[in-house]
């Protein structure tokens, strides 16, 4: 019911570009009357609508929608190469940029652990220094490093969803640099 109310308000607002701040599911659902109501629309989403799933797109629901991703998939890093070979492997599908940086914490964890100590103020204190005092991490997503906050230095990277083939890696191609 909410989708319908959704739908219906932007098709009396008639918007160019609409912001999605939801997850890929949703706008799944809402795509094909979406598309009719609003034909001209074009949509950005946030990092949160970039899941496994979005290269099986058989009713072109999300072709040209343009998203942020936290993992340049078009420029592997050697990690992320090695990652998705083992991936593919084991013939699993759609590699996404979540379950890559959750890879990536894992293994950070241990390094901190093993290089650090295994109480928590070590592993605290051997992350405050990743970038600073000592050399960034050497993850699959690329280097990591902490600011001065503790927060990871972001990249971003805005892809669009395309009209080829299911399943195709050419179905994600860069829209336009987005920082780094």
């Amino acid at each position: 019911h909410d989708d319908v109310q959704i739908v219906a308000a932007l098709a009396r607002a008639r918007p160019r570009l609409l912001l999605w701040l939801g997850r890929s599911s949703r706008f799944r659902r809402m795509s094909p009357s979406l598309h009719r109501a609003v034909p001209q629309l074009s949509v950005i989403a946030s990092d949160g609508f970039g899941a496994a799933g979005l290269g099986d797109d058989p009713d072109h629901a999300f072709d040209g929608v343009r998203y942020v991703q936290l993992v340049d998939f078009t420029h592997p890093t050697p990690g992320l190469a090695e990652l998705q070979s083992r991936f593919a492997a084991r013939g699993w599908h759609d590699l996404d940029d979540q379950a890559v940086l959750s890879y990536d914490a894992v293994l950070l964890l241990a390094a901190a652990i093993e290089q650090g100590g295994a109480k928590r103020e070590a592993i605290r204190d051997w992350l405050a220094e990743v970038g600073r005092a000592r050399p960034p991490f050497a993850g699959a997503s690329g280097p990591i490093s902490f600011d001065e906050n503790g927060d990871r230095e972001p990249s971003y990277h805005l892809v669009e969803v395309g009209a080829s083939a299911p399943g195709d890696p050419a179905s994600r191609r860069p829209a336009a640099p987005a920082g780094g």
